[in-house]
Order: structure tokens, then sequence, then C-alpha cells
């Protein structure tokens, strides 16, 4: 689908950083109970870390060219929320 607002593409943005959450098992796809800490958990070498600050080794090989994106520094809510407001 091609791309073409803001929206739809903090959406995906979401959809990326947090694909690793479907590897938690029982879990479904668009469950808002996760926690920050489940997300974390899930892979030690997902970019979710980097994009909401963490500063580590493997975060060297992700730019922050998505922040421009945002008028404020996203949290996992924020996330969330972009990655529930389109169904796919």
């Amino acid at each position: 689908k091609h791309v073409d607002d803001d929206r739809y593409f903090k959406h995906l943005i979401a959809y990326v950083l947090l694909n690793p959450l479907a590897l938690l098992e029982g879990r479904k796809e668009k469950d808002l109970s996760l926690t920050l800490q489940d997300a974390l958990n899930v892979s030690q070498y997902s970019s979710l870390r980097d994009f909401l600050g963490e500063k580590r080794l493997e975060g060297k090989i992700v730019g922050s060219e998505l922040e421009v994106m945002y008028d404020r520094k996203q949290t996992f809510n924020d996330l969330l929320q972009h990655y529930n407001e389109f169904d796919d």
C-alpha cells in the first residue's frame, strides 16, 4: 500500500517496531495490555530499544532519521496508539 500521509507512516513505524511482540506466546496482535517491559524483553536486537532512547552498542546501526516525524519523543504507549489507528 502506498504511504501517502504521516498518520499511516507513523502506523507503519509502530508496526515494524512492535512486530517482535507477536513472538509473545498467547498474545493477540493488538493487545493493549502489553507492557513496555514485555516489549523490551522480547528481543535484545529489536530496534524498539533504540527508538525509545536506550543507548547501546546495537543501536549504532539504527539511525535517528525517524525522530523528525514526531513533534516530541515517543513513548511505548504512543507507539501502541499509532499501531492501533489502522486495521491492516
